[in-house]
């Protein structure tokens, strides 16, 4: 009975640490491209433990969806929805791994490589445009997942 509430519990914490810490690297790649290397290379280092811990929240995240999904009796039973919000969650996978990580790792090659400034913003953008897409999607399963939109 409270196996549910449990899961559900672990999924929103999953969730909470999949996007929080998220939302401030832009912000963090910007604030070190402007202050110079050794602040870039902070940054490296700390966006890197970011990354490592939002990917296995997000494994975490998905693990535990799939399992409320299949406690409530499987997919046949959960509201279309789900099934949306589910194949967005995929979606948000694949920005992350084809798009954001992408960015990312042109960035950290490029502190490597000692790049100038404006090559490091332009490629800050291009991370902070691919995070922004991320995020929206997110949203957008946030709501269809916590508000159930002309179903009873």
């Amino acid at each position: 009975m409270y196996t549910i509430y449990c899961v559900r519990l672990v999924h929103i914490l999953s969730i909470a640490v999949w996007f929080g810490p998220k939302l401030l690297v832009p912000a963090e790649v910007r604030r070190a491209i402007g202050a110079g290397d050794g602040a870039m290379t902070s940054a490296v280092r700390g966006i890197n433990l970011v990354q490592k811990v939002t990917i296995a929240a997000s494994m975490v995240t998905l693990a535990s969806g799939l399992g409320m999904i299949f406690l409530f009796g499987g997919f046949g039973a959960v509201p279309t929805r789900i099934h949306i919000g589910f194949g967005m969650t995929l979606a948000i996978f694949g920005v992350g791994a084809f798009g954001v990580d992408k960015a990312w790792k042109r960035i950290r090659e490029a502190v490597t490589a000692g790049r100038p400034e404006a090559d490091l913003e332009t490629l800050a953008r291009r991370l902070s445009h691919l995070m922004t897409v991320e995020n929206a999607l997110w949203l957008a399963v946030l709501v269809l997942m916590v508000f159930p939109l002309g179903q009873r």
